[in-house]
This record gives C-alpha cells, structure tokens and sequence, in this order.
C-alpha cells in the first residue's frame, strides 16, 4: 500500500501556518510587476561584487571572500526560511526580506572590508529568503495567470542577473564603485 503523497510545504509536516492563496490572488498588472520587480533584484545583490572588484582596492583575502561567501550564505538561508515561515507569513517576510536586503546593500558600499563582508553576508541571506518564498506567491496566482506568472518570474530572475553583471561596471566607471554597487 502506498503512502498518499505530501508536499514538502504541508503545514503538518513544517508547521508553518497555510497561507491562504487568496492572499494573493488579485493579481494583475500591479502584481505582475510586483513579481517583476522583486525578481529582477534579487541576483544583482549577487552578481554585482564581482565586477567591480578591482576598484576595492582590499585584499585579496576580502576580495575572494565577498565573492565566495555567497553561495553559502544562500543555502543556509534558503534552509532557514522554513523555520522562519512557522512564526511570519510570506507576505511579512518577503516585505521584511526586502527591507533587510535594502539596508545590507547600502551597509556593504558604506565604508571598509567589515561593512562590505556585513552587507554581502546579510543581503545574500535577504535573497535566499525571498529566494525560496517568491516561487511561493507565483505558484499560488489564480491557475489562469500561473503560465505567465512563472514566466514573469523566471525571466525576470535571468534578466536581473545579467544586468547587475553587466552594468554595474558602466555605472561604476561613471560614478564610484559604491554607486555601481549600492544602486541594485
């Protein structure tokens, strides 16, 4: 006899609170660009450090570091976001991810090594929050809107990591590397 299937975000088995898909089901132009406009944010936070490396003038040691903590910093986060959906709903969360995620990029161009590892290590955490919450809010769309929501999404996601890479430089060149860096 087979067991009936679960999913890996059944209240009973995180015991998180269900979030009502009602809570997001009006969406439409506003949502969209919502979905959007989140998505596209999140990788630059990544992406953007390293390109503009060169102008740090730190060490080399700060410089791998900032470069290579992310990833990490991500899976952990990713891991604690379901011990965090058992006290805050998604919508407090990803509102409190972003604030967070604000305040960590503008802490990491403030001044010296210690406020760019803080701000790194905090704004990969931010994104690996909303990381794992977002898909969340897209998969609970009305069926109808769940093809371009998800497409939306991904998309976005993609375009946000080119263009934190790619501009970033340009913007760096132009003004400073912590406007470059801070702007995402």
């Amino acid at each position: 006899m087979s067991s009936p299937a679960v999913s890996h975000t059944d209240p009973a088995i995180t015991g998180a609170q269900p979030t009502s898909p009602d809570a997001f089901s009006g969406i439409g132009a506003v949502g969209f660009t919502s979905i959007a406009m989140v998505a596209l944010n999140l990788r630059p936070a990544v992406t953007s450090i390293g390109s503009v490396l060169g102008d740090l003038h730190m060490s080399s040691w700060v410089s791998t570091t900032v470069v290579a903590i992310p990833p990490a910093v991500l899976a952990a986060g990713s891991l604690a976001t379901a011990r965090l959906t058992t006290r805050w709903s998604t919508p407090a969360l990803i509102t409190s991810s972003l604030t967070v995620l604000a305040a960590a990029l503008a802490l990491r161009v403030a001044a010296g090594p210690a406020a760019l590892l803080t701000g790194t290590i905090t704004s990969a955490f931010a994104v690996a929050v909303i990381g794992v919450l977002l898909p969340a809010v897209v998969r609970a769309v009305p069926r109808r809107q769940a093809g371009p929501a998800t497409a939306t999404y991904t998309a976005a996601m993609g375009a946000g990591a080119t263009t934190g890479a790619l501009l970033t430089p340009l913007l760096s060149h132009t003004t400073s590397w912590r406007i470059g860096a801070g702007s995402w």
